[in-house]
């Protein structure tokens, strides 16, 4: 089975390299020209709202997502160094409406 060129999305060059697979077990390249490392399986997923940087108000990237949280650092890095942590909201195991009486069953 042959493989399809695969493009580097940065400069456009097809000489590219396999580099392993992410933790979610997509394909991922590096170019051999500009040494950027991509996704073979589609586009990058990009944030709707990003919030600016506190300190010189440019936009900020996203730099890390965990499971309770997104950090985002700031786009005039290394210039300006500001980190932003972001916590998800939390999913309580308890339901939004408790009342004390008695569930149907126990009646």
């Amino acid at each position: 089975m042959e493989e399809q060129a695969t493009i580097c999305p940065a400069c456009g060059s097809s000489a590219t390299y396999r580099y392993g697979r992410t933790i979610n077990g997509k394909k991922r390249r590096i170019c051999m020209i500009c040494n950027r490392q991509f996704i073979v399986d589609g586009p990058r997923k990009n944030d709707a709202v990003r919030p600016n940087c506190p300190v010189c108000n440019q936009p900020m990237h996203r730099y890390m997502q965990k499971r309770g949280f997104t950090r985002y650092r700031c786009s005039n890095y290394p210039q300006c160094r500001t980190y932003l942590r972001i916590d998800k909201p939390e999913k309580s195991s308890q339901p939004a409406s408790f009342s004390d009486a008695k569930p149907p069953y126990l009646s």
